[in-house]
Parts: C-alpha cells; structure tokens; sequence
C-alpha cells in the first residue's frame, strides 16, 4: 500500500517473500534483507558496506563489507528463551520498520536505518507486553563482532546496546531499547550511543533530501514514491 511517503507492506496469511532496502548516510550503506520465511518466522539481514574503510586503494570495489548476521547477532529473550517473531507489517519511509507478533504475549516493532554522520547503523527495538514478561538480550552490552584488515589497519566491528541486563515489564507496558552495528578502524572510538538523535538527523535528511526540494506530484502515486525514493 502506498502512502504519500511511505510504502506499508501488509502481509498475508501464509504469505513468504524475501526483498531488500538500500539506505545510506555519508560513511555508511545499508542492504537491510526483509521477509518471511516459510514458517513465518521474520527474515533480517543488515549487510553493511563503509566506503572510507578501504580493502584495496583507488579500487571503487574495495569498499570494507561487514555482513551483520548470524549466532553472534543479539536475539530477544522472553523468561529466558529466544523467542520467534512472526511479521505483520513492514513501513519503508527512508527507515525500515517491522511490526511483528509472537507467541509469548509479545508485540515487537523495529526500526532500522544508517547512522547521518557515523559509521553505524541502529535498529531501535520496542516490545509491547501483553503479560507480565522478562526481557534481556543474548549477547554483552558491548561485544566485537569480527575483525578485518584493509589500507588504513586493523578494522574493528562493534555490536553495543543499552539493554544492559533483564527488564521485568507488565502487561500492557512498553519497553525501548537500541542496538548499534559500527566499523571503524582499530583504537578509534565508535562514536556516542545515542539512538534518538540518530533517528532524528535520519529524518531531518530525509527532509531535507526527499520533501525540501524537486519534489514531484503527478498524480501517479508509484512514480512520486519511486522518485522520492531514489533521491
């Protein structure tokens, strides 16, 4: 479904589909994969590309790749257990928000987008309880992630959230947290922890980019939508 700015995916019962969004901010690409599997269960990928962190000099295919997946990749834990999130929804409007179900009284919405000036990227997670719950996460407050070498050292990547330890939540309250995937070279600082003014600069470029200037209204909402898109 298109909306001016926007495109919502609703998806369908016994419905699996696979697709992604390219999102940039000035040191940072992100190919974010999204879908649903055949069970149903969400598929996320966060495939990270740093173009001032260079593998080969003067080559525009040296580019410093990090492909955030797999066991190392934070997984919520309700009471203790992984738990599955099943997608109901998928918002593209320069972020890429997932809205999700589960089994354990348990509504999550993610957001995820590149950090305007860092080399990072966040996906800021809220759950919803239905039930009197207990949160944490699987992986440390700060872990390394992997290590590369390029052109400029040792590169370093990063996973750092301020879910720190396990959070009781009742019913019908929320819980917001973040999570930040960052690359930089090795006794570089990676930069403040600091979410909500990242999704704040993230809009404002938005803005700035896609609603301040050449915007076009033909009439034809997925040619003014793939334009704004493309800007």
């Amino acid at each position: 479904t298109l909306h001016y700015g926007k495109t919502v995916v609703k998806v369908k019962k016994g419905e699996t589909f696979y697709d992604d969004v390219e999102m940039s901010g000035l040191y940072v690409d992100l190919i974010a994969g999204y879908g649903v599997n055949a069970d149903g269960t969400l598929h996320l990928s966060r495939h990270c590309y740093f173009p001032t962190l260079r593998t080969i000099p003067n080559n525009t295919h040296g580019t410093y790749f990090v492909p955030f997946e797999g066991e190392k990749i934070p997984r919520l834990l309700v009471n203790g257990e992984v738990i599955c999130e099943f997608p109901e929804k998928f918002t593209l409007d320069g972020t890429l928000k997932i809205n999700c179900k589960t089994r354990c009284g348990l509504f999550t919405e993610r957001t995820i987008f590149p950090s305007s000036d860092a080399l990072s990227i966040y996906e800021i997670i809220t759950v919803t309880a239905q039930n009197d719950v207990k949160i944490s996460l699987n992986t440390p407050h700060v872990s390394v992630f992997s290590y590369g070498r390029g052109t400029k050292g040792v590169y370093v990547a990063m996973l750092t959230t301020d879910l720190t330890d396990t959070v009781e939540i009742k019913a019908g309250n929320k819980l917001t947290f973040g999570i930040r995937y960052s690359c930089n070279l090795s006794g570089k600082d990676h930069g403040s922890f600091d979410y909500p003014g990242a999704l704040m600069q993230r809009k404002e470029r938005i803005k700035e980019l896609a609603d301040d200037s050449l915007v076009l209204k033909t009439g034809i909402p997925e040619l003014d939508i793939m334009t704004r898109f493309a800007k």
